[in-house]
Protein backbone atom coordinates (compact mmCIF):
# COMPACT_ATOMS: atom_id res chain seq x y z
CA UNK A 1 0.00 0.00 0.00
CA UNK A 2 1.20 3.34 -0.81
CA UNK A 3 1.17 6.05 1.25
CA UNK A 4 -0.75 9.16 1.65
CA UNK A 5 0.25 12.59 -0.39
CA UNK A 6 -0.11 16.17 0.61
CA UNK A 7 -0.45 18.56 -1.75
CA UNK A 8 -1.22 22.23 -1.12
CA UNK A 9 -3.69 23.39 -3.46
CA UNK A 10 -5.04 26.65 -2.82
CA UNK A 11 -2.65 29.99 -2.10
CA UNK A 12 -4.23 32.86 0.13
CA UNK A 13 -6.49 31.12 2.40
CA UNK A 14 -6.30 32.08 6.47
CA UNK A 15 -8.00 29.79 8.85
CA UNK A 16 -9.47 26.90 6.81
CA UNK A 17 -11.43 24.31 8.27
CA UNK A 18 -15.28 21.83 7.68
CA UNK A 19 -13.71 20.02 4.76
CA UNK A 20 -16.21 18.17 2.57
CA UNK A 21 -15.71 15.65 0.02
CA UNK A 22 -18.98 16.23 -2.14
CA UNK A 23 -18.75 13.08 -4.17
CA UNK A 24 -21.64 13.41 -6.93
CA UNK A 25 -19.71 17.03 -8.27
CA UNK A 26 -15.60 15.57 -6.85
CA UNK A 27 -15.59 18.44 -5.26
CA UNK A 28 -13.76 20.02 -1.95
CA UNK A 29 -15.83 21.87 0.05
CA UNK A 30 -14.50 24.24 3.24
CA UNK A 31 -14.42 27.26 5.40
CA UNK A 32 -12.27 30.23 5.62
CA UNK A 33 -13.17 31.42 8.59
CA UNK A 34 -10.42 34.70 8.47
CA UNK A 35 -12.16 35.86 5.96
CA UNK A 36 -15.52 34.22 6.19
CA UNK A 37 -15.68 32.66 2.48
CA UNK A 38 -17.35 29.69 1.57
CA UNK A 39 -15.21 27.91 -0.73
CA UNK A 40 -14.82 24.99 -3.67
CA UNK A 41 -11.88 23.33 -4.98
CA UNK A 42 -12.25 21.03 -8.14
CA UNK A 43 -9.23 18.58 -8.27
CA UNK A 44 -9.96 17.92 -12.29
CA UNK A 45 -9.90 21.48 -13.33
CA UNK A 46 -7.50 22.26 -10.38
CA UNK A 47 -10.29 25.06 -10.28
CA UNK A 48 -10.89 27.39 -6.91
CA UNK A 49 -13.87 29.00 -6.28
CA UNK A 50 -14.19 31.48 -2.83
CA UNK A 51 -17.43 32.95 -2.28
CA UNK A 52 -17.21 35.30 0.35
CA UNK A 53 -19.76 35.73 2.78
CA UNK A 54 -19.32 39.15 4.51
CA UNK A 55 -20.93 40.02 7.72
CA UNK A 56 -23.30 37.01 7.45
CA UNK A 57 -22.42 34.30 10.51
CA UNK A 58 -20.61 30.64 9.00
CA UNK A 59 -21.47 28.11 10.70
Amino acid sequence: MSSPTVEKVVENCGFTEGPHWDEETQSLYFVDMQVRSLNRYVPATKKHTKVNMGAYCVK
